[in-house]
């Protein structure tokens, strides 16, 4: 036995050692800011559409491009 009155307890060190052999959280992360710049790269082209099409001006495209950067970065810099 190992000492504990409950085998749940052992789940953190389990989840723990599992982490380290299989370095979950940098793959994660790795996925997330992939994922970041899969989802910057489709709206970029969807109001780059926008502005093709007219239904929206520069001024909105410059504004929308501006955020989907921010956003991008946020993203990014969270999973550093």
């Amino acid at each position: 036995m190992t000492g504990h009155q409950n085998l749940n307890s052992l789940d953190v060190y389990i989840d723990l050692a599992f982490n380290e052999v299989f370095n979950t959280k940098a793959v994660l992360d790795k996925v997330s800011v992939a994922n970041a710049y899969d989802s910057f790269d489709s709206q970029l082209k969807l109001i780059t559409m926008e502005l093709v099409n007219n239904q929206i001006s520069p001024i909105e495209f410059e504004e929308k491009q501006k955020e989907l950067i921010k956003y991008r970065e946020e993203s990014i810099k969270s999973k550093e």
